[in-house]
């Protein structure tokens, strides 16, 4: 099965949670099985998330503003 490709970035800054797995700080690229996952961002810890269902093969883009 073709993976999918996600890229997460954050503005101004931030860390990067994808199912709730430690991921980072942003900007994120990450290759991921097909399915449903649930992006969060914060700095220091999660204060705004969002689901995204990726398919094979897809590459996506998620953009978060941490500034508002």
């Amino acid at each position: 099965e073709r993976r999918a490709q996600l890229k997460v970035t954050v503005l101004p800054w931030g860390n990067v949670w994808i199912n709730g797995k430690d991921r980072g700080r942003a900007p994120v690229n990450v290759s991921l099985k097909p399915g449903k996952y649930t992006i969060g961002v914060g700095q220091g810890s999660p204060t705004k998330r969002r689901e995204v269902r990726l398919k094979p093969g897809q590459e996506a883009t998620e953009h978060f503003d941490l500034s508002r």
